[in-house]
Formats: C-alpha cells, structure tokens, sequence
C-alpha cells in the first residue's frame, strides 16, 4: 500500500483549519444577536413589570406608513416618487375579548398615473 503521508496531513490540517474557522465565525455571530427572551424581558420591564401587565384590560396599537416608488420616476435615475399613505389601529380588550383592525390605505395616483385623483380603501 502506497501512502503519501504529506498529502493526507495537508488534508487533515485543511479540514481542521476549515472546521476551526467555521467555529469562530459562528460564535462570533452569535454573540451579536441578543437573546429573544432579554428583549422581552426589557420591554415588559419597561411597561411597569408582569404585574402591570396582567391588570391591563385594553391595548391598542397604530401605525403610520408612506410609500414611495423609485421606479416610477420620470426620469432614470432621478427623485422617487410618492405613491400611497397607510394607516392601521388594532384595539384589543381583553375582558370582552373582543379585538378590532382597523386599515386605511390611500392611493395618491396623481404621482404615478395619468389619470388625476387618489382612492382610499378601507378595511375593518
């Protein structure tokens, strides 16, 4: 049996460089992400503890976004442009247990079509 023993060693101490520099770049990215559950904790330490929030009897949550198109510029390369505005409400009373979403979507069609004017819908 003919045997390159420096060809084998090359390989063993590739695979053993490879699997130590995959080590160290998978710890290192962990150690970047904080963990879930400190963030929860934090933020239910923020709003006054768990006690707090067991009495609570109504949430609500809104939010506000804007859209704009980079590609409906009219020339390329050049500003975006504006094309809709949003809104949402979600109230939520935990005694009743009743919850409500709430969305309005505004279409501003005068940035992107020919046609002037804009739409709204709304959805509950």
């Amino acid at each position: 049996m003919n045997v390159n023993i420096g060809a084998v060693m090359k390989r063993i101490l590739s695979l053993a460089f490879a699997l130590f520099l995959g080590g160290v770049v998978a710890q290192t990215a962990l150690a970047q992400v904080p963990e879930p559950l400190n963030l929860v904790k934090r933020a239910v330490d923020a709003m006054g503890g768990v006690d707090a929030l067991r009495r609570a009897k109504r949430f609500a949550i809104t939010g506000d976004a804007r859209h704009w198109e980079p590609e409906e510029s009219f020339v390329a390369g050049g500003e975006t442009r504006f094309v809709d505005h949003s809104t949402f409400a979600i109230t939520w009373d935990v005694e009743k247990g009743l919850a409500r979403t709430d969305q309005h979507f505004k279409e501003n069609l005068t940035s992107w079509h020919t046609a002037p004017g804009d739409r709204s819908f709304i959805y509950t």
